[in-house]
């Protein structure tokens, strides 16, 4: 829920409008993370920040590039900005704050880095840094369709493609790391050798790769703790050294699947972000209804099933000379095995699988 600004918030404002900020701006209190943006601000759990962003699909991204209008035309520094802007716009009208934000820092981001790399006559080197992508499925996905067999500059829309690629890759980089931090809560094994070594080594040893900033504000006449954080992997940092420093419980929706901060009742086992089934619905709000009707459903399921199998299972022994009677028992149980997993994916309805299952009767 968004918190509604007051009288005496004027630096929350100038710190939210300020031109030279590309990044995603929180205030840190020790308890929860406050993330500032569009003018305004919301309140999240510790890890809340993170998870949310760790929700976004990286490949919607190349519609709404595409969807755009006509960027086909030069990559001047007006039109980019411009380009940049209107991204920016549908990210918010798109994706909750948090998400919209790191993925607008991003773009912000990236058109900066390409401005001093064209500005110092180094982008030649700058665009050498995105050849081991080249070519692989990453690039095809979202250059496909389109006239550029490269990164480049000719274009406003080859250089959003361009940044979007470099945001992929430190997307997937990012949310890799995320799930293997979180394996050990979840399976009670540590994670594969030496990971959570190289990770912490971005708190000693590779510490300048920390792309964060830091000063104080003078909020409501308290001294506030302002962080600007520049990337993904930043803020990943960010966010799990808090959630290790204040044990902030970090858990899957057992709805969506999702990674979601805990808040409020410590037995929360549903989410409050758009339910996959009914997206005008959170899964707290549905979860537990869900969760009853698919117990009912895999009830019916497997009662409808076993009976047929305990049919074949009869006549098989009945007649161990009728081979192909046992091939057809071998496939019925070969087919429950796929048909289980489809009912648990969602990829198959309990109306086909009877459909299936009547072919054996």
């Amino acid at each position: 829920m968004i918190t509604e600004k007051k009288q005496g918030t004027e630096c929350k404002e100038k710190i939210t409008e300020s031109e030279y900020e590309f990044g995603i701006i929180i205030e840190y209190d020790g308890k929860k993370n406050t993330l500032f943006y569009e003018n305004t601000y919301k309140n999240y759990p510790i890890g809340g920040i993170l998870c949310e962003c760790m929700r976004v699909r990286p490949t919607t991204v190349r519609d709404a590039i595409r969807d755009l209008g006509d960027i086909r035309i030069g990559a001047t520094d007006e039109n980019i900005v411009n380009t940049a802007f209107a991204l920016s716009k549908h990210f918010y009208e798109v994706y909750p704050p948090a998400a919209a934000t790191m993925l607008a820092m991003q773009f912000y981001e990236g058109i900066g880095e390409w401005g001093r790399a064209r500005k110092e006559n180094r982008l030649d080197e700058y665009i050498g840094l995105f050849q081991t992508e080249i070519g692989g499925d990453v690039f095809k996905f979202i250059f496909e369709d389109t006239p550029y067999d490269n990164v480049g500059d000719s274009t406003v829309e080859q250089v959003m493609l361009s940044i979007y690629l470099d945001f992929a890759r430190c997307f997937v980089n990012s949310k890799y790391i995320f799930m293997k931090l979180f394996e050990f809560e979840e399976t009670k094994q540590e994670p594969e050798e030496g990971f959570v070594a190289k990770f912490f080594n971005f708190y000693g040893n590779e510490v300048p790769f920390q792309h964060i900033d830091y000063r104080l504000a003078l909020i409501d006449g308290r001294f506030a703790s302002i962080f600007t954080i520049h990337s993904i992997l930043s803020l990943l940092m960010f966010e799990f050294a808090h959630i290790l420093d204040t044990d902030a419980p970090i858990v899957r929706c057992k709805n969506c699947g999702e990674m979601f901060a805990q808040e409020g009742r410590s037995d929360t086992v549903y989410c409050s972000y758009p339910s996959p089934q009914k997206p005008e619905k959170t899964c707290g709000e549905i979860g537990a209804q869900i969760a009853r009707a698919n117990k009912e459903k895999t009830d019916i399921v497997t009662r409808e099933y076993r009976k047929v199998y305990m049919r074949y299972q009869m006549k098989s022994k009945r007649h161990p000379e009728n081979t192909e009677l046992i091939d057809t028992f071998y496939a019925l149980s070969d087919g429950m095995r796929e048909w289980r997993k489809r009912l648990k994916e969602g990829s198959g309805s309990t109306d086909q699988f009877f459909e299936w299952l009547h072919d054996f009767e």
